[in-house]
């Protein structure tokens, strides 16, 4: 997406340690600012999801379902 986990996160890129004020530009239309920062958060939100859902298939490619019944005899792997 081109941004920093920060920019994500704040909405503008993180100063640098000299802090030179003058040159962060102001926000001129808090609303929209607001709105594309929900969008940006949004767009992260869809992307750990894609994310997750594509680690859990992986992860259950080699598993099997397996039921049991009180009674049985079972190995257990600790």
């Amino acid at each position: 997406m081109g941004k920093s986990p920060f920019e994500v996160l704040y909405g503008f890129p993180p100063r640098h340690m000299g802090l030179d004020v003058d040159s962060v530009p102001p926000v001129l239309d808090l609303e929209s600012w607001l709105a594309g920062r929900r969008h940006m958060q949004e767009l992260v939100q869809q992307h750990l999801l894609r994310a997750q859902e594509r680690m859990k298939r992986q992860a259950d490619k080699g598993r099997s379902e397996r039921v049991f019944s009180v009674g049985d005899k079972v190995f257990l792997k600790l």
